[in-house]
């Protein structure tokens, strides 16, 4: 059975929605509308954090299991 996608004239505001929307706007931009450079920029992210290096640098590598000790 087909899906049907309805519209409404009327967008309920949701500033969680709102912040998302915002932030992928900015880090488009932030690297013109260019997938590859973002791309790029991610992998740079994921090796810094796989490293503990860049911002990552002072994060421990395991959590406690018990995070928040009675």
């Amino acid at each position: 059975m087909a899906r049907v996608h309805t519209t409404s004239k009327t967008r309920h505001p949701d500033p969680l929605i709102d912040e998302v929307r915002a932030n992928r706007r900015q880090l488009v931009e932030e690297f013109d509308n260019d997938l590859d450079r973002l791309v790029d920029h991610l992998r740079k992210v994921q090796a810094d954090y796989e490293n503990r290096s860049g911002q990552f640098a002072n994060l421990p590598r395991h959590i406690p299991d018990e995070p928040f000790p009675p």
